[in-house]
């Protein structure tokens, strides 16, 4: 399985990091002056021109225009799911799971509504449990941030770089069963993965990665595998 493929199936079990389509304000973005916001109110932004669109997920949307005539807009989402399930997991026993997750997005567009660039910043912590209330939790968190960058203005495909910690595997006691973390390199040139993966039970000397760590979920909350 391919870096990529990894980081959509195990960042987040149940919700895919990659797929998300939104992108995030991370510290550096361009400030706004006085010329800005005299802009942004002479010529107001019609989101509904922007190619291609704002995803409704991480509305209301606040879209401006700065100083060159570049079009940017925020959005964000925020999740704080109560105790589900049981849930379809891999597992011998019924599985409660619990989402908590955070994404701040930006995207720039210029003059012409064309997309130049989405940024995201995500932060996602889901729990597993045998009990309906949580207790024993194992945990799988992820925080990382990527920029996607069209090949040409509104274009798709996108060069992908994403940077962080992917993928840490907890068990109810806090320790680290498995942890992923680096930079992926998606559609480019120079496309690969450079950073760490490590883990205490040895799940890099088994054959399957992914299903071993879907297997250390089932064992840290008390249960096995089941395929």
């Amino acid at each position: 399985m391919s870096n990529a493929s990894r980081l959509a199936l195990l960042g987040s079990v149940v919700v895919s990091a990659l797929a998300l389509g939104g992108c995030t304000a991370e510290a550096g973005e361009e400030s706004v002056g006085s010329a800005s916001s005299a802009a942004s109110i002479k010529d107001p932004v019609d989101q509904s021109l922007l190619t291609p669109p704002l995803l409704d997920r991480f509305g209301p949307w606040s879209c401006r225009r700065v100083g060159s005539g570049d079009i940017i807009c925020d959005g964000e989402e925020h999740i704080n799911d109560p105790w589900v399930g049981p849930i379809d997991f891999p597992c011998a026993d019924p599985v409660y799971y619990r989402l908590v997750q955070e994404i701040r997005t930006t995207r720039t567009y210029n003059s012409d509504n064309l997309l130049l660039e989405k940024r995201v910043h995500q932060s996602s912590v889901e729990s597993f449990s045998l009990s309906p209330a949580g207790a024993n939790a194992a945990t799988l968190g992820g925080r990382f941030n990527y920029i996607e960058t069209p090949v040409s203005p509104g274009a798709i495909p996108y060069t992908i770089v994403t940077n962080g910690a992917f993928l840490t595997l907890k068990g109810p006691s806090g320790g680290v069963i498995y942890n992923w973390n680096g930079q992926i390199r998606e559609f480019g040139a120079d496309e690969g993965f450079s950073g760490n993966a490590n883990s205490p039970k040895g799940f890099l000397n088994q054959p399957d990665i992914d299903l071993a760590i879907l297997g250390g979920v089932c064992e840290a909350i008390g249960s096995s595998l089941a395929l």
